[in-house]
């Protein structure tokens, strides 16, 4: 679960690292579409979870 996910140290400390980069687009949070989010854009404690499908 997400829970368990988040009481993992090192899983923690990567959903709270700062996302600012140095210009280059290597992280969501670079992107035009975060920085013009409404939730995003006003809270940077959000958590962005990105779900995938892979249809078998």
């Amino acid at each position: 679960t997400l829970q368990s996910l988040l009481k993992s140290d090192p899983i923690l400390n990567e959903v709270l690292l700062n996302h600012a980069s140095d210009g280059h687009l290597s992280d969501f949070c670079d992107g035009s579409l975060y920085s013009t989010h409404l939730l995003f854009s006003t809270d940077n404690d959000a958590l962005q979870i990105i779900g995938y499908y892979d249809e078998l």
